[in-house]
């Protein structure tokens, strides 16, 4: 039975108390992070902090000239959110529900003996592993294969997918996170309950949608770089985008993808996992304002 442990990323970048916040800022820029983890000195998870809460701690660290100048992350444990944490042993099933009740969308992972954070588990990981990416996990890229030869009846659609993932059918009906198929001309042929709901349509709208649908124009040439680069080289890594809602919404997302192929080799379809990461700035201002006035 496949754990936590399979699905992780292993060693996280953490942070603790006791480091300065502009240390902070730094890595939340250079690495490009949504969310760090918390530790103390014996490496034990106490808690997460997000990159809007960077952002305030920052406006208040350097602009405000009323609040103390306080230099370590100590100092600001009110920003200090709270993690869901499972062991390495918890099976994929209950790791799947605590990763759909997690507002962050992330799940700690902690050596049962020693209490250490040993991985973190967000919905990319559990895509690498269902689609057999090798992202820490070598065993994984088995795992694709064993997929590619469960759909290899598929030609051109993947309508049936899920039927034929029996393993993996509560991971791709209740994910926490939007899940579609595109062909190689760029029109959605399957897309699950959570991207319906996050773009504003009704059950079944998306299929036929294309890539001028559900993107804004000014990434719809990126998206379609990014189409041609899974069908040539089998998949793309992580990279941050932004959809269109039916309403012309715009929601930013980070997106990862990969192929499916046929029994011949031949191409079928992407799968390709969204995560929501929210309104623009703009249009967050606009709805609270929207919500003001009513």
């Amino acid at each position: 039975m496949k754990t936590a442990a399979d699905l992780m990323t292993r060693n996280p970048i953490c942070f603790s108390l006791n480091q300065k916040v502009s240390d902070l800022f730094h890595l939340f820029v250079e690495h490009r992070m949504s969310l760090v983890p918390v530790v103390d000195e014996s490496k034990k998870p106490i808690g997460l902090i997000e990159d809007a809460q960077i952002y305030k701690i920052l406006i208040r660290h350097h602009f405000d000239e009323k609040a103390p100048q306080q230099e370590k992350l100590a100092d600001y444990k009110s920003f200090i959110g709270q993690p869901v944490i499972v062991f390495e042993s918890t099976p994929i099933q209950e790791v799947l529900k605590k990763l759909g009740q997690s507002k962050t969308n992330r799940v700690f992972v902690i050596d049962s003996l020693s209490g250490h954070l040993s991985g973190i588990i967000s919905p990319i990981d559990v895509v690498d592993f269902i689609m057999g990416e090798e992202k820490h996990l070598n065993e994984m890229h088995k795992k694709l294969k064993n997929m590619q030869s469960e759909i290899g009846n598929l030609k051109g659609k993947v309508e049936n997918l899920t039927g034929n993932l029996n393993v993996y059918q509560a991971a791709f009906e209740n994910s926490p996170y939007m899940m579609h198929s595109m062909d190689q001309n760029g029109k959605i042929v399957m897309a699950n309950k959570v991207m319906h709901d996050q773009l504003k349509y009704n059950s079944g709208e998306l299929i036929g949608k294309t890539i001028d649908d559900i993107y804004p124009e000014n990434y719809r040439a990126l998206a379609k770089q990014a189409l041609k680069k899974v069908i040539r080289e089998g998949r793309f890594e992580k990279m941050y985008m932004s959809m269109t809602t039916k309403e012309k919404w715009l929601i930013s997302v980070d997106v990862a993808s990969s192929a499916l192929y046929d029994e011949n080799g031949k191409f079928v379809a992407t799968i390709t996992s969204s995560r929501a990461l929210g309104l623009s700035p703009i249009q967050e201002a606009l709805t609270q304002v929207s919500e003001t006035e009513k």
